[in-house]
């Protein structure tokens, strides 16, 4: 038999190995499991520890982290004590009650929960005199379960329920706030918790009876249901009144402005005062109230929300009156918010203002830097009317710096044209320089980059028994210098001993100033540093020269900056929680086939290092998580016209009944005009008359032009021959088409007789219109994907999406499908839909749920279980898009809710 592996627990200092049963003398001993105290059924999966007979450990207790969130207590973690001996070792815990000797801990509020507790989710509700546990419900012939804190039905398993008092609350319910601080409606006072109203079940705001939980306030005797009070209102700095989320609707476009950056609102993602007309985007909302910009180095940047007066922008140079960042410290830099959205900086070697590169690119040439003369290939900057570039790294350079190279004086940036000499390489340079203005000591750029990083002094007994300090060989001197160590010739920073004429090159110091370290969780073995090499790490699987750690025993090599990565952080790609370090894909990551970065949509390979959030799902490289964020909404100004187009189709329309054809058409909002009672077709021999009777999904009535299900007022055979019906819009179809797909030739209505074909776009195979090339080129395009034409907008993205002929890296965002023919997409972002997905209908319904059920982008951030469909009883991957019902917590694949060709 295989010996098991040995494990380490965090409460002993021996190892532990898996046990079946622990005997002795040939009886079954009873032993006690040394993390909860609870006696351990030997016939269960236990360990035990190697060297003694001292320690017992559940399996469960064994995998207990060291720190955990409960619900009991959301503002921080609690972590695990070790064993405490003395006379106060025992703890009382706050949930169950019982004394206990190991327990998780806040020792900030000093409130203890037993390991008991912990593993069993148990929790302590002010309702309730007893402990409630999260529990499954039974099937309830007689009654429905109802939620002691809403009142509402309870149609999920996201319950507590106390077992003998038939008690059960919502999870939601359990995990309110005791005190409401700002409540639209009554701002004067905080309301409090309340488990009954205190005086009157009437709600105060929507004037309704109730009967569960409640806010309160004292003072004005205000009482508040719980729906009311938890809506998603803001209260922004800009507007006195609270803001509440916009519902979809369609604006006029003269009346609805935002307030922050004086644009259209086009959509409904903004917020919106209900006592006065101010309309203010959620990415004007989420502007930061300071910041920092490169243009302005030296300050921090105030928001100012509602200036009164007028402004100069000191980046565009235009008069602006709403949202302004402005420097409260010397009062001589504002900035628009358009500008700073879209990242516009002002430098001091050019006279216009710059953009980012991935929102003015360039027309196929190679950009150089201004600065350091290097080719541009990531990040940078650039002038739309001259050829003028600059790094984002040349951008954000320090005005004054401390070098090693010369430690007399501070050195000051000059981002002149003037030709000169550096006193370190000696090569002749023109571009940005920092020079001593006490002096006549010049560094080029990339001699300032390297000898920035140089420590001044070092000692080290290993290397050289007396100190070292840095030496700058110049390029007028002759003399050559070799390495005492690697022998290698001298570079042109060294590190000499002034007593014993020793020499060391900057590779060999660090190298010996980091000689070993020691990865708690992140490596088993002890890593040596080596000098700078090129390598392939281990950890990101990028190829660059780096310091590398080493692993002798197992050949591990890993790069400087990677080992020295932080294991969770705030990252600005991912702003609803921290990411986590893992050191391979997570388990619930491989459950699916598909495991795609969320910053480069590229694909994750499973042994590499990663940062990921599991509550939502976010999984991202190393190098992409720490990258910095390019902006905050990232379009362009051609982009911005293109957006507010008229003819662009936006989408997704707004519930399944919408006509999706005479949307794309659009007639979809002619209003109610007189219809023709019979018409004839060239699709049929047989005449059409109108039918106006009341149609439902359950129908099944599917349209033989478009194939698309009918649900409005349609015409039929007045033979009724074949079940041949027709969508209003579909008798109204254009016969003739100029599609971007196939620019040679127009493209023809061909509405004779069914007969199979493959859209060229969406792949699907039809049998309904086609419109079809009559060149023989066979090429033909259902109707859908005909009319939509060579851009769209939707929703799930802030910039529009354009017609391009399909890649294999390039995948649908919403299905995770590879669609063979064309899509619509943003390569700046790396974002595609296919047609199918981008016209799935933003609410959908089914016959099991009495609420609509909504298109959702993202995976929810606050759902703790797996999704499964409702139809087809399979797990959804919750990455892709699915649809979603919160009241009922019913999901379903898009596939199977829709009816798809």
């Amino acid at each position: 038999m295989e010996l098991p592996e040995m494990l380490s627990h965090i409460s002993y200092e021996h190892r532990v190995i898996f046990n079946k049963a622990h005997k002795d003398d040939g009886e079954t001993k009873k032993v006690v499991c040394s993390v909860c105290l609870e006696p351990i059924n030997p016939d269960h999966a236990f360990f035990s520890c190697t060297g003694c007979d001292e320690l017992f450990v559940h399996k469960t207790c064994l995998y207990l982290p060291w720190q955990t969130e409960y619900p009991m207590h959301p503002h921080t973690p609690l972590t695990l004590l070790p064993d405490r001996e003395g006379p106060h070792s025992l703890c009382l815990c706050h949930v169950c009650g019982r004394d206990s000797e190991r327990f998780y801990s806040c020792e900030d509020c000093k409130f203890h929960v037993c390991i008991i507790c912990i593993v069993e989710s148990k929790i302590k509700h002010v309702s309730h005199e007893h402990l409630l546990i999260p529990s499954e419900l039974e099937e309830r012939d007689e009654e429905e379960v109802i939620c002691y804190g809403c009142q509402k039905p309870i149609a999920d398993d996201q319950v507590y329920s106390c077992s003998g008092c038939n008690f059960f609350l919502h999870k939601t319910c359990a995990a309110l706030p005791t005190e409401v601080k700002c409540c639209p409606k009554h701002p004067e006072h905080p309301l409090t918790f309340c488990t009954r109203p205190p005086n009157s079940s009437q709600c105060n705001l929507c004037e309704g009876s109730f009967k569960g939980f409640t806010y309160y306030c004292k003072l004005c005797n205000f009482n508040a249901c719980i729906s009311c009070v938890m809506l998603g209102h803001i209260q922004h700095m800009s507007h006195w009144h609270p803001l509440f989320p916009m519902e979809p609707q369609v604006t006029n476009s003269e009346e609805v402005v935002c307030r922050g950056c004086k644009k259209q609102i086009a959509n409904d993602n903004a917020f919106i005062c209900r006592d006065c007309n101010f309309f203010l985007h959620k990415t004007c909302a989420e502007l930061p109230d300071s910041t920092q910009h490169v243009s302005h180095k030296e300050h921090v940047l105030t928001l100012l929300p509602s200036p009164n007066f007028s402004s100069i922008c000191d980046v565009c140079e235009k008069v602006w009156e709403a949202f302004t960042y402005h420097c409260d410290v010397c009062g001589r830099f504002r900035i628009c918010v358009p500008c700073f959205v879209l990242g516009k900086i002002k430098h001091a070697s050019h006279n216009h203002f710059m953009l980012p590169m991935e929102a003015n690119k360039d027309d196929g040439k190679e950009a150089f830097c201004f600065g350091c003369r290097r080719p541009i290939l990531d990040h940078g900057y650039s002038c739309k009317n001259c050829d003028f570039f600059l790094h984002k790294v040349c951008v954000e350079l320090a005005d004054e710096i401390q070098n090693v190279s010369h430690p007399q004086h501070p050195l000051t940036l000059e981002v002149g044209d003037t030709a000169t000499f550096c006193a370190c390489c000696g090569e002749r340079w023109s571009r940005f320089t920092y020079d001593c203005k006490d002096c006549e000591f010049k560094l080029c750029l990339p001699c300032a980059w390297i000898l920035s990083d140089q420590p001044r002094e070092m000692e080290n007994a290993s290397l050289h028994p007396h100190p070292l300090s840095p030496f700058l060989r110049l390029y007028r001197s002759y003399s050559t210098y070799t390495c005492n160590c690697c022998g290698e010739r001298s570079e042109p920073l060294l590190y000499r001993c002034e007593r014993c004429e020793f020499y060391v090159c900057t590779s060999c110091a660090l190298c010996a100033l980091h000689p070993q370290i020691t990865a708690q969780s992140r490596h088993g073995h002890p890593l040596t540093i080596m000098r700078r090499a090129l390598f392939q790490c281990d950890a990101c699987g990028i190829q660059v020269e780096d310091h590398a750690y080493v692993c002798i025993t197992c050949r591990f090599w890993v790069h400087k900056s990677c080992i020295e990565l932080e294991s969770t952080f705030h990252s600005g790609h991912h702003n609803q929680h921290p990411l986590t370090l893992a050191f391979s894909l997570p388990t619930e990551y491989l459950k699916f086939d598909s495991q795609k970065c969320d910053i480069c949509a590229k694909q994750v390979r499973p042994s590499l290092w990663v940062y990921h959030c599991a509550p939502c799902r976010f999984l991202a490289h190393l190098k992409c998580a720490t990258s910095e964020v390019k902006s905050i909404c990232r379009f362009s100004e051609i982009e911005e016209e293109e957006a507010y187009d008229s003819k662009v189709i936006r989408l997704p329309v707004r519930d399944e009944c919408t006509n999706l054809v005479s949307y794309l058409l659009g007639t979809a909002n002619r209003g109610q005009i007189q219809r023709a009672e019979e018409v004839t077709h060239s699709s049929h021999h047989h005449p059409l008359i109108l039918c106006d009777k009341a149609i439902t999904k359950d129908d099944k009535l599917v349209c033989s032009g478009c194939v698309q299900p009918i649900l409005d007022s349609y015409y039929s055979c007045s033979q009724r021959c074949g079940g041949f019906s027709l969508h209003i819009s579909c008798t109204e179809l254009p016969d003739e088409v100029r599609h971007p797909s196939h620019p040679e030739h127009p493209l023809f209505l061909n509405s004779n007789g069914p007969h199979y074909f493959a859209c060229k776009i969406c792949g699907f195979g039809y049998r309904g219109f086609e419109y079809k090339c009559k060149h023989f080129c066979g090429f033909e395009l259902d109707v859908k994907c005909a009319l939509i034409g060579d851009a769209m907008l939707h929703e799930s993205h802030q910039h529009p999406l354009s017609l391009k002929q399909s890649r294999p890296e390039e995948c649908c965002n919403a299905c995770g499908g590879c669609p063979p023919g064309f899509l619509y997409g943003c390569d700046s972002c790396g974002y595609y839909l296919d047609t199918v997905c981008a016209t799935w209908p933003r609410t959908a319904r089914h016959k099991y749920d009495p609420h609509p059920l909504i298109l959702t982008y993202r995976p929810f951030d606050d759902h703790p279980d797996d999704f499964y469909c409702e139809k087809c009883q399979t797990e959804i991957n919750p990455k892709p898009w699915l649809y979603h019902c919160r009241d009922c917590n019913q999901s379903f694949h898009p596939f199977c809710l829709i009816i798809s060709p």
